[in-house]
């Protein structure tokens, strides 16, 4: 290998509908802090589950190929439904590597030493059906547990990840969850609530955010590729939202 596969000064692009992306940008700007993002936060369409698979699709392939305008050398799909409904649609419009909300079961039961793991959403965040029937296809899907935890992206929005409304939740969601041997955080808002679930986790109970997951292969595909950034100065972000005033809110919150 004689240089870089991808262009390390680019930046990195961060597709959500929510919380979730400023969630994900946390995280790696904290692990990479000379990288530069752009990210769209698709609010003013969200929540995903509520709209048909195929309008999914073609509104994630519009927000690609507006991230792609931007140049950047990876590009992050942080949203559980986006994902099972448009990966192939956003792979096919992307013109860099694109990594999502997908194979993080078998994250989790490695972590947990085995099954059954409790695999969490908002009750907004996913299809049900859907999210089960994708979980059963998944290594390990046998052992898996769906829980839907109604009102926490509700909660996470308005009220923020680490509110008293979203610890509510969060407690009530665990004890449902009782015999698991882990938990696997699999949407952005249950992902963005990860602290107040390990603080309300029993002992013992592994607990896998899936933002984290998806964190760990962007920074393993950008130290592969030889694709980190080599600027000194502090990384930038520039924020899109499809409704501004909550995107703001939403990244600065």
């Amino acid at each position: 290998m004689t240089g870089p596969l991808l262009p390390p000064d680019a930046p990195v692009a961060i597709l959500a509908a929510g919380a979730g992306g400023a969630a994900l940008h946390r995280r790696l700007a904290g692990r990479l802090p000379h990288e530069d993002f752009v990210l769209l936060v698709d609010n003013a369409y969200g929540p995903y589950a509520r709209r048909q698979p195929r309008v999914v699709a073609n509104r994630v392939g519009l927000m690609i190929d507006e991230l792609v305008a931007h140049g950047p050398k990876l590009v992050l799909l942080a949203s559980a439904q986006a994902t099972a409904d448009a990966v192939d649609v956003a792979r096919r419009r992307s013109t860099m590597p694109l990594l999502a909300m997908e194979r993080m079961l078998p994250v989790a039961a490695a972590a947990a030493g085995g099954l059954p793991v409790g695999v969490v959403t908002g009750a907004d965040c996913t299809r049900g059906l859907q999210h089960a029937r994708q979980l059963r296809r998944q290594r390990g899907g046998v052992g898996a547990v769906p829980a839907h935890w109604p009102g926490l992206a509700h909660a996470v929005d308005v009220h923020g990840p680490g509110s008293p409304q979203v610890r509510e939740i969060v407690a009530a969601g665990l004890a449902a969850l009782e015999g698991m041997r882990g938990v696997l955080l699999a949407c952005s808002h249950a992902a963005a609530a990860s602290a107040v679930v390990r603080e309300e986790a029993p002992q013992g109970l592994a607990v896998v955010d899936g933002l984290d997951v998806l964190a760990d292969r962007a920074v393993h595909t950008l130290r592969q590729s030889r694709a980190l950034a080599r600027r000194k100065r502090r990384g930038r972000v520039v924020l899109i939202g499809t409704d501004p005033a909550r995107g703001q809110r939403l990244m600065l919150g």
